[in-house]
This record gives C-alpha cells, structure tokens and sequence, in this order.
C-alpha cells in the first residue's frame, strides 16, 4: 500500500475570532449589556473583504479594544458587573480574584508563574481602591490579550 501524499492535520489553524464572536465573548467574559454597542462594534469590526479565515486587525480596531467605551466600562468596577463582583467577594483573596478574572475570560486558571506576578502586582497598592484598579489593568489586559481574541 502506497504512502499518502495528503499532510494529515492533527489540529486546526490559530486564527482570529470573528466579529461577532469576539463581541459575543466580551460579552460573556465582562457581563456588560450589549444594547446597540453590538451593532456599532461588528460595523467597525466587519471585515472590507470576505476572507473569514485571513482576519486582520486593523488600528482602529485594536483602539477601540484598548480605549473604546465598551471596553472602559466593562473593565471599570464601578460599572462592571463582573469586576464588580469579584473585586467586592469578601470570600475571595487576591489569588482568588485573580483566578476568577482568568476563568471568567480564558476559561483556565493562571499558570503558577502568572499568579505570582499577578498577585505580587495587586499587593503592593495599598489601598483597596488601588487594588480594584489593578485588578481591573488586569482584566482589561486579559481581554486584549491574543489568548482572548484567538480561536486555537
């Protein structure tokens, strides 16, 4: 019997999410309400070229992740509803809260190394007003994060 010429594939391709995927996961990661902001994100997001597969994120795309509205808002405590709530657990510890924010948005518990530096960041603010915010430059880097906006 002769060899196969035919690479066999053992697993698929890392590849961007789509627009409506990655609105969808920000949706479901931060709690926020979509309302019209779903409308608004998959027009700028919506692809000029129907190349599902070539995905490319464009400057004003990677802004919006990084300073949009709906980003701000959900990475706020004051506004988020899921950073609200596990920066205000008073049965969660630093390494609790931390571990919360990464199933919330990746689904997986931070490596041990992640943890350690992570925890050590939230530690050295002060006050518990500087540990929300650190918690929440936490989340919002896990949300644009290549992990994040990544189908592997």
């Amino acid at each position: 019997q002769a060899e196969s010429t035919t690479p066999m594939f053992a697993s698929m391709p890392v590849r961007g999410l789509s627009p409506g995927q990655l609105f969808d996961s920000l949706t479901q990661a931060t709690g926020a309400e979509p309302g019209d902001a779903r409308a608004r994100f998959l027009e700028l997001f919506a692809s000029r070229e129907d190349r599902p597969v070539e995905a490319e994120t464009t400057i004003i795309q990677a802004l919006t992740m990084m300073n949009g509205s709906y980003i701000d808002g959900a990475t706020n405590p004051e506004t988020s509803q899921v950073l609200g709530a596990i920066v205000k657990a008073p049965f969660l510890d630093t390494p609790g809260r931390i571990e919360t924010l990464y199933l919330a948005t990746l689904t997986r518990r931070p490596r041990p190394d992640e943890l350690a530096l992570l925890v050590r960041f939230v530690e050295r603010k002060k006050t518990a007003d500087l540990q929300a915010k650190a918690l929440a430059d936490i989340f919002w880097a896990i949300l644009n994060g290549p992990e994040f906006h990544l189908n592997h």
